[in-house]
């Protein structure tokens, strides 16, 4: 019971004090760098001259990295105060645990998911996957995050490819390389509705729910292409997840950790 406390002591204590991490950053990354260097970082190398509004976006920027501070400053240890820690809410599945036999068929229909999605992964892009990636993708994060003059820029997902790309175009080839972020966004999101069914439904419903994830026709696609669809998806998967395991059990990390995942996913 005493290591229970514990534990329990130390993962508050990490939440409380992550986000004022963070939050230092931000006002380091508001104070040090100054607005010209900002707007620099941001700067596209396809709009030379540097358009009027990347600077003045480049000074909201910083302006948002302060209020950011803020938040994540004074919404965490608020939001610890106002959730009880106790059950709110029962669903039938939420003190099922999966047996061995459900983890090993989730493990099948993982494997299956995968063989399902490899098989296209190395096909010859699509124009929207080149076009993303030609804009947005090869020029880097500050190009990526401080531009949108074309809806091809999903930003997360292609900061991610960017990374993807420079990591792994030798070992896979630059096509599955490309396309990796989105493979593995589609494989976490069977997890993620597996997740979800059983906490609401119980730990066979969550394998049923699992294969339906594996093979639907737009989460496949979508798996294989160099978008952002299958994070979208995912995230909102996840956030569906918080959402109830929060109002079954009320955590106020998980209230924030709810609000960035609905934010990234946007």
């Amino acid at each position: 019971m005493r290591f229970v406390t514990s534990s329990r002591r130390n993962f508050i204590s990490f939440w409380l004090i992550a986000p004022a991490l963070v939050a230092m950053l931000c006002v380091v990354g508001a104070l040090a760098v100054d607005t010209d260097q900002w707007a620099a970082w941001f700067g596209h190398p396809l709009r030379d001259p540097m358009p009027p509004v990347t600077r003045a976006g480049a000074g909201l920027w910083r302006l948002m990295l302060l209020i950011c501070a803020a938040a994540l400053t004074m919404i965490p240890p608020l939001l610890g105060r106002l959730s009880p820690g106790t059950n709110t809410v029962a669903t039938p599945g939420a003190s099922n645990a999966i047996g061995s036999r459900e983890l090993w068929a989730l493990c099948g229909v993982l494997v299956a998911a995968v063989a399902i999605r490899a098989v296209r992964i190395s096909e010859s892009l699509w124009y929207d996957e080149i076009v993303a990636w030609s804009l947005f993708g090869k020029h880097g994060p500050g190009p990526i995050m401080g531009n949108y003059f074309d809806p091809a820029n999903h930003i997360v997902h292609t900061l991610v490819t960017f990374f993807s790309v420079g990591l792994f175009q030798d070992a896979f080839g630059f096509e599955t390389a490309l396309r990796l972020p989105a493979l593995l966004a589609s494989l976490a999101t069977v997890l993620a509705v597996a997740a979800l069914a059983r906490v609401t439904l119980g730990p066979r419903p969550a394998v049923v729910a699992a294969g339906v994830a594996a093979v639907a026709p737009v989460w496949v696609l979508e798996a294989v292409e160099a978008r952002g669809y299958s994070m979208m998806i995912l995230f909102s998967a996840v956030a569906t997840w918080l959402f109830v395991t929060t109002r079954i059990r009320d955590h106020g990390w998980k209230w924030c950790l709810y609000s960035a995942v609905c934010a990234v996913g946007i």
